[in-house]
């Protein structure tokens, strides 16, 4: 099966948008390239209807995140109090793990320091199992702002996969 990759209308100019055709395997590899590269990644099924809140997992991988942490859960609570939130801990020792749990998030935690990759392939692997329909990825830093999560919403259901480059 083919993906189709549609920059949305408002992420960037009409004549730097491309359309790409990729195998899956291609597609799930290029959004991990993304991911690392810290752009945020909206993945979303084909249709066109957008997201409700209901169906989505944020997801945040972390990583000596404590004193950031928190002002990314209250901004994602202020602008969508319905959304889950998913808060992989990546070996944290500042208590991480505590914030998240304050914060209202499912947390999973890695013993050890894996990597930003690692927590996102535990992330991802949990929205599998859980059956979400989509899922945005925020750094634990603050760099992407929660606010923004509700255009992402709104732009959902004009592509397949959208992405944020902070």
């Amino acid at each position: 099966p083919a993906v189709v990759l549609r920059p949305s209308k408002d992420s960037m100019p009409s004549s730097s948008r491309v359309e790409f055709r990729l195998r899956l395997e291609d597609a799930v590899a290029l959004t991990f390239f993304l991911l690392t590269m810290g752009m945020r990644v909206f993945v979303k099924g084909f249709g066109s209807e957008p997201f409700s809140p209901a169906d989505v997992l944020v997801i945040i991988p972390a990583y000596q995140a404590a004193l950031t942490l928190g002002a990314v859960l209250e901004g994602i609570r202020r602008v969508s109090p319905s959304l889950k939130v998913l808060v992989v801990d990546d070996g944290s020792r500042d208590g991480t793990d505590a914030v998240a749990r304050l914060g209202g998030a499912e947390v999973l935690i890695h013993p050890e320091n894996r990597g930003k990759g690692a927590a996102l392939k535990t992330a991802f692997a949990r929205a599998l199992a859980w059956g979400v329909s989509g899922v945005v990825t925020l750094d634990a830093d603050g760099q992407h702002p929660p606010e923004l999560l509700p255009r992402f919403l709104e732009v959902s259901a004009r592509a397949d996969l959208v992405l944020g480059c902070r």
